[in-house]
Formats: C-alpha cells, sequence, structure tokens
C-alpha cells in the first residue's frame, strides 16, 4: 500500500505563500467538503470530495473584518439553530469565528465571516473547539472547558465552565456512544486525558480521567480523534512527548479502558504526533498522524482498538510533508484521500491510497478459531486459543498477538505475505526470531511463543523466505485506579538522580559475582557473576559492569565508565568525571536526573529490554544506546549523549553538553549556556527546541552554542516565542536573513559575526534593536526561513 502524492489544492484567490493552519472534514447533504483554514492574511476555503477521489474549489471567504494576528486555528462543524456552519478558533483572539456552510449546487460559503465573541468570560480566547448538537464547547489555553449554547441568530449563549484546573486545553473531541453523548479532552501540560458527560442541558459532568497515575504512557496529549469499530466506540490521543497513539475504549460505565498504545520508530513518521485524522470507509475505520517528523503514518484500526500500520510517507521536494500541522481523510469508490498542511510549506497536499485489491480484517477470539480470508489482501489476527489462519490469494498481513497456544498460518506465500511481530514484546528484528524449517513450512520462536508457517506452494522455508514486520511496536498495559489497586501492568522505573537528588528513570547496571568485581590497582575492569552484588572500582580509570541482578556498583576515583545492564542497580560513580554507558542495553533508555520518574506511567514504555529502574549518584555523563532513548539532565552542568537511533535529550539549567548522535535527534538545551551537537546523520533532521526566550540569552557565556548545524537539513524550533512582545496574542517571526534589526519587533535574524567567531542567530521581541534571544553556530553559515520553525 503505497500513501501517494498528486498536488497541491489550488490557492484560488488567496496568497500562495501563506501557510494553512487546520484541516476539517464536513459532511453536507450527503457530500463531503474539506473545509481549510489560512493564517490571518487569507480565509477559510471549501474544497468538494467527489466520490470518484477529485477535488474541486468550490468557495472561499475572507476571515472576518478587523480580524487580528493569530498563531493557530482550529476547526469544528455545527449544526445548531438547524443550519449547517463551521466555527474557528483564532488561538490568541476573542472568541470564535462563524461561517455559514452550503451544501447545495457543488456546496458554499454564502455571506460574510463573523466574529462570535465571548464577553464577559474570564477566558475568552479559545484554542480548541468542538459541537455536539446546539451546544459548542471550547478549550482554553489559560486553562478550563466553557461551554456555550447556539441559537438560530448563530449567537452563543454561556452556560458553564469546568475543568479550570486542566492548564492548557490542547484537544477536544466530542461523539456518541449509544444514547449517551460525550467530550473528551487533552492537556498537554497537565499530561490528562479526560471523559466528560454531556447532561441534557448540555453541561459536562466529569466521567473519567486517566493520565500518568493511572498507566496511560501519552506524554504531552496533543490531538483526539473518536470512532466507532465492531459496535465499541474509541478515542485515539496522540502525545508529542512520547511520540505515541494510544487507544481508548469509552466503556458503558463511562471509564477508558487502554487497548492499544504504538510507539513512533525509524520506519514510521508520526514522531512528535500534532495531528490524527480518521474516516470509516466499508466498515472499515481507518486512521492517519502526522507532525515534525516530517511525514504521515497510516493505521488501520482493528475490531477490538489495535492499530495495524498500513503506510508511510515522508516529505519531498513535492509533498508538502514538512512539519505536518494537521491531516484530514477522506474515503472515495477506490479508496481514501488524504490532505495534510505543513507549518512550513504553503498549501495543502493532496494525496491518494489506492484501496483496490484491499480485503477484510479477521480477527480472533479465545477459543481455538479458524479464520479465512477473502482472496484479497487481508489481516488476519492470531491470538489466544491454537489458530489457524488461511489468508488466500492476495498479499496477506498475518498479525501475531501474545498467546499461549501454537497457531498455524496454514498458507504462507513467499514474497506476498508479511508476518506482523510488532505486538509481541522485546521483539526489534530477525535476531530475536528463530525459525527451524520443518517439512512444509518452518516453526517460528518469537520470545517463548512458537507458530507455525506453512508453505503455501510446498516444502520447507527458512528465515530469508519470511517477511516479518517489528514495528512500530505496541506495549500495552490496563489502567489503574490510583485510589483503589491496579488490575496489573508492567514494571516501572525508578532511581535517583545525579549527587543524588531526586531523579530516577530506567537504566541499566549489570550484577557481580559473590563480594563483586574489581578493577586492578592501575585501573582496569570488573564485573559479577549474577547474584546481586557490590562492584567496587579503584581510584583510577575503571570499566565496571555487572549481570542480570540488583547490584551496587562503586567506580571511587578516576574517571570511570559504569556499563549499564539488566537488573535495577546502583550507579556510584565517586570521584572523577564519571560515566553509565547504554550502549550494551537491548532496549530504550529513560534517564532523569532531576525527578523521579519511577511511578510516571511512560516510564515503563522504555522498559522491555534488560534495564530496570536504577539509581545514579555522581555521575556526569550518560551514554544512550541503539535504541530511541530519552535523557533528561539535572539543574546542573550535564553531558548527555545519544546513540544510534532518533534521541530525545533534555539539558534543563545548568551548562549542559548534549550529543545527539546518529539518527534524527532532538535535544532541548533549557535554561543555560548549552553546547549541541547534532551528530554525524547525513540526510537525516536533528532539531534544535525552545519553549522560552530565556533559555539561550545573548553574549558570551550566556548563549547556546551549536556546533554542526546543517543548513537546509537541521532545524531550530522556536514556534513557541510570541515574537512580538508589543502586541496581543501571539504572533511568528518575520526572517530577515543577514540584515540588520529594522527597530521591529518580531524580527529574526543570522549571519557571521566576526567578534563572536560564529553565525549568531537572534531575535528582536520588543522592537529596540537589540537582541532579546541568541544562539551561536559555528562556522560561517548562510541560513533561510525553512532552517527555522517559526
Amino acid at each position: 500500500m503505497e500513501i501517494a502524492y498528486r498536488a497541491l489544492l489550488p490557492r484560488g484567490i488567496f496568497e500562495q505563500s501563506s501557510p494553512t493552519t487546520d484541516l476539517e472534514i464536513v459532511t453536507l447533504g450527503g457530500e463531503t467538503f474539506l473545509v481549510v483554514a489560512d493564517s490571518w492574511v487569507n480565509g477559510v476555503s471549501l474544497y468538494r470530495v467527489t466520490a470518484g477521489g477529485a477535488v474541486q474549489l468550490a468557495d472561499q471567504q475572507t476571515h472576518a473584518r478587523n480580524t487580528g494576528v493569530f498563531s493557530g486555528v482550529d476547526i469544528t462543524q455545527t449544526t445548531y439553530g438547524g443550519e449547517d456552519r463551521v466555527l474557528v478558533a483564532l488561538n490568541g483572539l476573542d472568541g470564535v469565528q462563524r461561517h455559514v456552510l452550503d451544501g447545495t449546487g457543488g456546496g458554499g460559503l454564502p455571506g460574510q465571516a463573523e466574529q462570535v465573541s465571548f464577553a464577559g468570560q474570564v477566558a475568552r480566547d479559545a484554542h480548541t473547539v468542538t459541537a455536539w448538537g446546539d451546544y459548542v464547547y471550547v478549550g482554553h489555553e489559560e486553562g478550563g472547558i466553557s461551554v456555550y449554547e447556539g441559537n438560530a441568530s448563530g449567537a452563543l449563549t454561556y452556560r458553564q465552565t469546568v475543568g479550570t484546573g486542566l492548564n492548557h486545553v490542547d484537544a477536544l473531541v466530542a461523539f456518541d456512544r449509544g444514547a449517551q453523548p460525550y467530550v473528551v479532552s487533552a492537556s498537554a501540560s497537565g499530561n490528562e486525558v479526560t471523559l466528560w458527560r454531556i447532561t441534557s442541558d448540555g453541561r459536562l459532568q466529569a466521567a473519567d480521567v486517566v493520565g500518568p497515575q493511572e498507566g496511560l504512557g501519552a506524554d504531552t496529549p496533543t490531538a483526539l480523534e473518536a470512532v466507532t469499530v465492531g459496535g465499541a466506540t474509541y478515542v485515539i490521543v496522540g502525545a508529542a512527548g512520547s511520540s505515541t497513539l494510544s487507544v481508548l475504549e469509552v466503556r458503558g460505565n463511562g471509564t477508558f479502558a487502554l487497548t492499544d498504545h504504538v510507539l513512533d520508530d525509524r520506519g514510521s513518521r508520526f514522531g512528535d504526533v500534532a495531528t490524527i485524522a480518521t474516516v470509516e470507509r466499508d466498515g472499515q475505520v481507518f486512521v492517519a498522524a502526522g507532525g515534525p517528523d516530517d511525514g504521515v503514518s497510516l493505521f488501520l484500526l482493528a475490531p477490538g482498538g489495535l492499530l495495524v500500520p498500513l503506510a508511510h510517507a515522508e516529505d519531498t521536494l513535492d509533498a508538502p510533508l514538512q512539519n505536518v500541522v494537521s491531516v484530514e481523510l477522506a474515503a472515495h469508490d477506490d479508496g481514501l484521500t488524504l490532505f495534510a498542511a505543513s507549518e512550513t510549506e504553503p498549501g495543502v497536499g493532496f494525496f491518494d491510497v489506492d484501496l483496490t485489491g484491499f480485503g477484510g480484517v479477521f480477527t480472533d477470539t479465545d477459543l481455538d478459531d479458524a479464520l479465512v480470508g477473502t482472496g484479497q489482501a487481508d489481516i488476519l489476527f492470531a491470538g489466544e486459543g491454537a489458530d489457524t489462519l488461511t489468508g488466500g490469494a492476495g498479499a496477506d498481513t498475518f498479525v501475531i498477538l501474545p498467546g499461549e497456544d501454537r497457531d498455524r498460518i496454514a498458507d504462507y506465500r513467499i514474497n506476498a505475505d508479511v508476518i506482523d511481530l510488532s505486538f509481541i514484546p522485546l521483539v526489534h528484528s530477525l535476531a530475536d526470531v528463530q525459525v527451524v524449517p520443518t517439512a512444509n513450512g518452518a516453526r517460528v520462536t518469537v520470545r517463548g511463543l512458537e507458530f507455525d508457517v506453512i508453505n503455501a506452494l510446498g516444502g520447507s522455508l527458512d528465515a530469508d523466505d519470511i517477511t516479518f514486520s517489528y514495528g512500530p511496536a505496541h506495549y500495552v498495559y490496563p489502567l489503574t485506579d490510583p485510589d483503589g489497586g491496579s488490575s496489573g501492568g508492567g514494571s516501572g522505573g525508578g532511581g535517583s538522580g545525579g549527587g543524588g537528588s531526586g531523579g530516577g528513570g530506567s537504566g541499566g547496571g549489570g550484577s557481580g559475582g559473590s563480594g563483586g568485581g574489581g578493577g586492578g590497582s592501575g585501573g582496569g575492569s570488573g564485573g559479577g557473576t549474577g547474584d546481586g552484588d557490590t562492584i567496587t572500582g579503584t581510584e583510577n580509570r575503571d570499566v565496571l559492569s555487572g549481570g542480570p541482578r540488583g547490584d551496587m556498583i562503586y567506580g571511587l576515583g578516576g574517571n570511570d565508565v559504569l556499563m549499564a545492564g539488566e537488573g535495577g542497580d546502583m550507579h556510584d560513580g565517586g570521584d572523577g568525571n564519571d560515566t553509565v554507558d547504554f550502549s550494551q542495553v537491548a532496549g530504550r533508555v529513560l534517564v532523569d536526573l532531576k525527578f523521579d520518574v519511577s511511578t510516571a506511567s511512560f516510564a515503563r514504555f522504555f522498559q522491555y529490554g534488560d534495564v530496570a529502574g536504577d539509581a545514579y549518584v555522581s555521575i556526569e555523563r550518560f551514554v544512550g544506546g541503539d535504541y530511541a532513548d530519552n535523557l533528561r539532565g539535572s539543574d546542573g552542568n550535564d553531558r548527555l549523549v545519544g546513540g544510534g537511533r532518533s534521541d530525545r535529550l533534555y539539558g534543563r539549567a545548568g551548562n549542559d553538553r548534549l550529543e545527539g548522535g546518529a539518527g534524527t535527534d532532538a535535544l532541548y538545551g533549557n535554561r543555560g549556556a548549552d553546547t549541541m551537537i547534532g551528530g554525524d546523520d547525513a540526510g537525516r533532521r536533528d532539531r534544535f527546541i525552545y519553549f522560552n526566550v530565556n533559555e539561550s540569552e545573548p553574549g558570551d557565556n550566556r548563549r547556546d552554542e551549536i556546533l554542526d548545524f546543517v543548513p537546509g537539513e537541521d532545524r531550530i524550533e522556536i514556534s513557541r516565542f510570541d515574537a512580538d512582545i508589543t502586541q496581543g496574542g501571539k504572533q511568528r517571526f518575520d526572517f530577515i536573513g543577514q540584515d540588520a534589526f529594522s527597530g521591529t519587533a518580531g524580527e529574526l535574524r543570522a549571519a557571521w559575526d566576526a567578534g563572536a567567531g560564529m553565525t549568531l542567530v537572534q531575535a528582536d521581541l520588543d522592537g529596540d534593536g537589540d537582541a532579546d534571544f541568541e544562539i551561536g553556530l559555528w562556522g560561517n553559515l548562510t541560513l533561510s526561513a525553512g532552517d527555522f520553525l517559526l
């Protein structure tokens, strides 16, 4: 299956260079339309999506008169007062904008856009908006959800505010589960997803909430969608901080149950997920997700709430998939139309997914099932019970779920079928799979689970004959009630941070033999035998490692290297500049040197390999392994080094040194004069991310320095800044190249500075002509606006 780029949608009367900020699919008179909202200089466009998959510009309407500058948009369709409308939340401005919709004659936007005020309310801004019947629900950037009732004239009457403790409501979605309507909200700063019942008068009552305490491993939830599959209702949660998609079933008693949790990997394209979209076609539900990972991923949501990857697409010179801010899906006769908008590239990309030949989805029960495909490209699940899967003709996907009984794939076709192992923990490559040829196929063993694969053409099969899929990986743990016990789940992280204060996370350590092992008098290496021992180094440089139990490892003097491994170990570097090295760990690593994350639910999703809850004392440097690690520093001067995958490094306060290594890394220096190195990864984008202006101040020994920035490849992200603090709302920067500041607030420049001996990136936020923010880039570089996320 392929996500095939077709074209940019026509821009009509609107400025060609203006970026699109949100997309929404609406239904009018039985037809499908795409609503596109542009930045403040343009307005709203309406496109008709035909049954044959064609896309036609139907109408356009500028934003309401005297609309000010805004930083983002959220669109929802409403029918309050008996009239089809779209409401557009313009982030940073008072109220919402209202556009009337007309589905007749090919579709239109009759009349003028109107600004509807929230006058009289404490929180007047609309950060996100959704609707149900005559009621409109508005999430505020400063916190809380407001409820309004609409009437035939289009006016909105205030009814209620709930969730004032929810700091920064980032996403809302309204839906029906049977006769009971609900709203779900996501708070990125609070890491919470809340289920609200809608009462008969449109007001909201809290029904359930899930977050870290309940075991939801979604860090910074940013996007929501609600769907129904197989008679069950699910909410899909996209989380930017953990680069995950979580599927929550809404049960009849008004509570959540986690059915799937998927982590982005090198092959998928939903890292830092910012947007998701869903569509139902012929009883099957498809899910698209994208974000700053410069691409989109497409999934099928199977009955039971399981996400099966279908296809991924990445940014190219033609397709506008750089830093995707919004995606939408529409169904047509032969497949799907996918729309994507970029924050940095103008226009809306139009993509096609051909589903000709795509078959059915067949899920198992707890019994011994016999599942037979359609003869097309089917997806068949094997789980509990001794199941037999027969795909038939077509390129089938056999999904193996964890279970105790031996399953059987009855007709595997070489170079056509795929066996998906992504639901089995600890499986990352063929090295984790044992394939033993048999007379009519092969027996496959994966982490203790066995299944038989029968060759459809007869004869034995070896590992080279079978195509396995390993990711993106799924990790599902039952949600818990923090006040009433647990329904099960995996083990958490834990530990203490550098210097013995706070901190925690997953890490390694090994074990020592009885009494441990130590280096020689001139330094050396030591290790243990596996019984949870004490391993002690010398006053010189030692390399110490343990085994599969929880050990005490002491480096003493010298610049020691403590090799992390299995078990929950305590690493004490002692004097010198000491390192904990995770390069031999088989799994992702989470280290936090400031906060104890042992009870944070997202920690468990890093612990599917050797590591399990270490503690660290007097450690100055951490080195990641060949997985997507997450290393978080303290308020001191830390050195964090990534490994061979796409790592996330957080320096926090202090003058830190962050080294990404190979892969597409994300580096957050935070406060202090930090030194950052993206790493040797030609063709892959490293991202240097800033949240606040004071994280890199002007001047020597105050600014951050990036040692290997590559223009046109790497990116500096400062989109969270308000570029012009002299105005209300949140503004974007105006990149002026190498020109000097003109005394206009919101200017960003990048030019060689002979005195500093480097290229300085500088921003003027108040219009006084002086830099308020500054980064130093080694080398005499020429940058463009595309090197920034503004």
